[in-house]
């Protein structure tokens, strides 16, 4: 059953979009739930402290490294959310 819903074009993957907050971490997360697989995709809106707006980590031009960004792709579980909002 799972390799069927894999072999589907991008654009048939249902999915719900909703904004949470981590306590822990402090941030609030873009969520994108993918309702078939109930998994969840995280992007922080909130950058990490060392990268700024023009797409660099520091003066010196150095590049952001994959493991700058705060990604994050779980299980999803309700019960571990407080903070939960649907947005279309």
């Amino acid at each position: 059953m799972i390799h069927s819903k894999l072999s589907r074009k991008a654009s048939e993957f249902k999915f719900k979009k909703y904004i949470d907050f981590d306590r822990g971490e402090q941030v609030f997360y873009d969520n994108y739930y993918f309702v078939d697989f109930k998994y969840v995709l995280k992007i922080a809106l909130k950058s990490p402290k060392n990268i700024v707006s023009n797409g660099f980590n520091d003066m010196k031009g150095k590049f952001i490294e994959e493991k700058d960004f705060n990604l994050k792709f779980e299980k999803f579980n309700l019960a571990k959310y407080v903070y939960l909002l649907y947005y279309e």
